[in-house]
């Protein structure tokens, strides 16, 4: 079937259209080794049948109420008495746990993919009911209560009062991350999230009041003002959170390369100096400090993630290549260093989940007066929630980068090495386990971290489970054949005569929110994506949705002659 247009194409916009054939339209997507498609598939029922076991766990929590997971307790290092090997130490309702949306948003991934209605109502009902107080709440750790619970929510009702609070709701909390920061006279008196000078989503904090503070924890909140730049009608808005998205990761990439000494590892926590000469002055950047990682120079593999999470989901709902430097730096350092790619005799082939710090694993202890200072601790512990969240990232980049990047492919082998290791025994939890996690040997606060050291370390981390669950979804959804969405496709001409386009198109309901690629040309060899300026997303009754993106064609040129084609 070919593509309908409806009514006359502003001719000084758009002088003609080339879409591309359905047989074309795979041409960026990916092929799956039949061997990894296996596993995840295998993985997944897998990862169904632990989140019904927590949901019987949660429910038989006295006193009755909401109670969210939080990491599984460990016997050997047992910090909480009353709990037993394996269990979920739990944080109620009205607790501040940065990671409640977990849970709901696993649920709800699970209904996405689940065929049988009533089963498929079940989950979504229990995902509502843990879904339910995060509404309207949280404005520091944004994305994780908020993005990553309300967007499959939003994508699985029809209900359109529903859907219409949700998008409130995740719109209302991209407008708190983009909030100019205001500096106050007093400690406290500071409002705001997005330094525009410095150009950073953070804020001021702790004992350090004469700097901005950067924390790399937040950099998948970036998804949070993309998201919501798709659902809001105001492109003033909406082209304010792409450009304070894109900045934030732009910027907080080039800080990486200052760390000290010059590794393009990532920091835990960046502080930038007030104290600028001029919007184009990079030596804002001061100093860096750890929290979960060895010491304040070495790479905490979670925050190496955060990063690579963040990063690719903005590339590949802008496609603005001038933030692939810094991701494929990110990217590059992350699986060069893992224990597959270790030097020498600390190699250990085949390991492609990462250490819970690189350079304590690669260098040892930093502290000339410890006993073991400077050697290698290539077996120390992993981190599972880290491989989780950088294979979710990768997978959503290998998606938008084009067919002839050189590393595309590379990019892809990783990330499904990575997804068979996390499916194996050695870290997928069934349940002939103690622990109610999906996945076991994550690391939250190793005793060898800067602050706050503890024996969170080789537990199940309720994060590690969302992104692990994400990632399969991202695979799953990326290796499914959407060729026939491309026969749906209509373009109209904007009835408001912007001079912009209207595409539509229908998708299976739930994939991944950036679709398809937009491309316009002027002379057939050089392609330049375009960004929608705005999204709606109807569900309708047949497992698919109808996607309805203006499309915003910038500035005439060549004489107004452009061409248009949609890609996958």
């Amino acid at each position: 079937m070919k593509p309908r247009c409806h009514a006359p194409i502003n001719q000084v916009a758009l002088a003609w259209i080339l879409l591309l054939m359905p047989g074309l339209l795979l041409s960026t997507g990916i092929t799956p080794d039949p061997i990894v498609l296996s596993e995840v598939q295998r993985a997944w029922a897998v990862a169904d049948g632990q989140l019904q076991r927590t949901l019987a766990y949660l429910d038989g929590i006295e006193p009755a109420g909401i109670y969210y997971p939080q990491h599984t307790e460990n016997e050997p290092l047992k910090d909480n008495p009353e709990y037993a090997q394996g269990e979920w130490i739990v944080r109620a309702a009205n607790s501040g746990f940065w990671a409640k949306g977990a849970f709901p948003g696993m649920l709800f991934l699970m209904a996405d993919r689940e065929s049988d209605p009533l089963r498929r109502q079940s989950l979504v009902d229990a995902g509502e009911d843990y879904a339910t107080p995060l509404l309207g709440t949280g404005s520091g750790d944004m994305a994780i209560n908020s993005l990553f619970v309300l967007r499959p929510w939003y994508n699985l009702t029809t209900d359109a009062t529903l859907r219409d609070t949700l998008s409130q709701d995740i719109q209302r909390g991209a407008g708190l991350l983009a909030e100019p920061y205001v500096k106050g006279e007093q400690r406290g008196d500071d409002t705001g999230r997005f330094h525009e000078e410095i150009r950073v989503m953070g804020y001021r904090r702790k004992n350090y009041e004469a700097y901005f503070h950067a924390f790399v924890d937040h950099c998948p909140n970036v998804e949070q003002l993309l998201y919501a730049a798709r659902l809001t009608s105001d492109s003033v808005v909406a082209g304010e959170y792409r450009t304070k998205a894109v900045d934030h990761i732009r910027e907080v990439g080039k800080a990486f390369r200052l760390k000290d000494p010059g590794s393009s590892g990532t920091w835990q926590r960046g502080f930038f100096d007030f104290a600028l000469d001029g919007p184009d002055d990079d030596s804002y950047y001061n100093f860096n400090l750890a929290k979960q990682g060895h010491d304040h120079h070495t790479t905490w593999s979670r925050g190496q993630a955060w990063y690579i999470y963040g990063a690719s989901a903005a590339y590949a709902y802008t496609r603005d290549e001038s933030l692939l430097p810094y991701i494929k730096e990110q990217v590059n350092y992350y699986l060069a260093n893992l224990p597959d790619r270790f030097p020498g005799d600390l190699r250990r082939p085949g390991k492609m989940i990462p250490p819970w710090d690189f350079d304590y694993a690669l260098y040892g202890d930093t502290d000339p007066d410890h006993p073991e200072y400077g050697i290698p601790k290539p077996d120390t512990e992993v981190d599972s929630s880290a491989a989780a969240m950088a294979t979710a990232g990768l997978l959503q980049l290998v998606a938008a980068l084009p067919d002839d990047d050189i590393d595309r492919s590379r990019y892809l082998q990783d990330a499904e090495a990575t997804l068979v290791e996390l499916c194996s025994e050695a870290y997928l939890c069934d349940n002939s386990d103690p622990e109610l996690s999906i996945l076991r040997h994550g690391c939250y606060h190793h005793s060898e971290c800067m602050s706050s050291p503890g024996p969170n370390k080789d537990n199940g981390l309720i994060w590690g489970d969302l992104f692990f669950v994400y990632a399969m979804w991202c695979y799953l959804d990326l290796t499914e054949d959407k060729s026939s969405a491309l026969e749906t496709v209509e373009i109209v001409s904007d009835q408001e005569g912007s001079g912009n386009l209207i595409v539509r198109y229908t998708r299976p309901i739930g994939s991944l929110p950036f679709g398809f690629l937009f491309e316009e040309s002027h002379d057939l060899t050089v392609w330049n994506p375009l960004s929608p300026a705005r999204e709606s997303v109807t569900p309708g009754d047949d497992g698919t949705e109808l996607v309805e993106l203006e499309i915003d064609l910038g500035s005439a040129e060549w004489g107004g002659r452009s061409v248009f084609r949609v890609a996958r």
